[in-house]
């Protein structure tokens, strides 16, 4: 579950990095960006819950099914 939660920040932190340019482009793609990232935010901390309460295996795929849907409407 760690190394889950590791890789799921190190992906966050990627995809902020490759948004940096967006800053430059002006605050509408900003605020855009954060309209985008904050579902994606909620399924990473409810992910990170899952070490302290385990999920049924349905929930844990649900869930990760969300974020692949949260990354690719993140990367439009």
């Amino acid at each position: 579950m760690r190394k889950l939660a590791v890789l799921l920040s190190l992906s966050t932190m990627a995809l902020i990095g490759g948004a940096s340019g967006a800053s430059a482009q002006g605050a509408g793609c900003a605020e855009d960006f954060q309209k985008r990232m904050a579902p994606r935010m909620a399924l990473i901390e409810r992910i990170n819950g899952y070490q302290k309460r385990r999920p049924t295996p349905g929930v844990a795929c649900s869930t990760l099914g969300q974020l692949v849907s949260a990354d690719a409407n993140l990367s439009k």
